[in-house]
């Protein structure tokens, strides 16, 4: 990823782990914005409304999506 902010509604799930650079993630659903550095995890739900605002020049995440929900 490159620096700038944009905007997304997550189709999947994700559970992620930033390996390098600065992003802070708006959870537009409740304002909430958590910025996150190298090492930091995070879960997204699917169908949520997230501003991406990456800060660094570069960042680079590993992360996992799952499309489908699991049965209750």
């Amino acid at each position: 990823m490159t620096r700038g902010k944009y905007r997304t509604v997550y189709g999947f799930h994700e559970h992620a782990t930033l390996l390098d650079g600065v992003v802070a993630l708006t959870d537009e659903t409740t304002g909430e914005t958590v910025v996150y550095g190298p090492g930091d995890s995070w879960i997204i739900a699917k169908g949520t409304p997230v501003l991406w605002d990456i800060r660094s020049d570069t960042a680079d995440k590993s992360f996992l999506a799952v499309t489908t929900d699991l049965p209750s």
